[in-house]
């Protein structure tokens, strides 16, 4: 006599898309059946209120009820929005660094952007016009700093030699940006602190 077929067991019980807090597991009778249908069989009707949080208030079938709150979801330009904490990074750096070299800083950091994307210059430079957040170069213009030309005035020389002597380490400069362009301490100080260092201690 030949027996009857293996009737396949049923698929291991998963549990259905819920709120955070909450745990449905479909029956295995029930497996067929689309998530959104079986939710529909266990609960009689939901009420949303939103507020600073969302509530949800639930009435299964047969009177059981159950809360709870749950955060409002970010809008997509809160996801986009740059958190506190890398302004205050980016802030710190343009102290010191160019746009550049902050991408460079952040990637070797494993930083990524609220979307999950690496930083580029191009980002950096974004954020930094969008937050108002100071450049390099106005930082080191209102701390004194001179442009090749205000330099070259300053010395009575030209353009050209004022860049030679850069080259050759004879002027203190930084770079104010990634084109490059250099920004030079008034040459009266560095004649001061040469000066200064030149003297014999007592």
């Amino acid at each position: 006599q030949a027996s009857a077929p293996a009737t396949p067991a049923d698929p291991p019980q998963a549990p259905l898309p819920h709120a955070p807090g909450w745990s449905i597991v479909a029956p295995p009778r029930w497996s067929s059946f689309s998530p959104p249908l079986t939710i529909r069989l266990l609960i009689e009707d939901v009420v949303l209120v939103k507020g600073a949080e969302i509530a949800i208030q639930a009435r299964f079938k047969g009177g059981a009820t159950e809360s709870l709150t749950v955060p409002v979801p970010l809008s997509a330009w809160q996801m986009r929005k740059t958190s506190p904490e890398i302004l205050e990074e980016m802030d710190r750096l343009l102290d010191d660094r160019t746009v550049e070299e902050i991408a460079q800083i952040f990637n070797e950091r494993g930083l990524l952007t609220r979307v999950g994307n690496s930083y580029k210059p191009v980002r950096i430079q974004r954020i930094q016009e969008r937050y108002r957040l100071k450049s390099r170069y106005d930082r080191l213009r209102e701390a004194g700093y001179l442009t090749v030309s205000e330099t070259a005035r300053l010395l009575g020389v030209s353009v050209k030699t004022v860049q030679e002597r850069r080259r050759r380490e004879l002027l203190n400069s930084v770079r104010g940006n990634d084109n490059p362009e250099y920004l030079y301490e008034r040459p009266d100080v560095c004649v001061r602190a040469t000066q200064a260092l030149a003297k014999p201690a007592r």
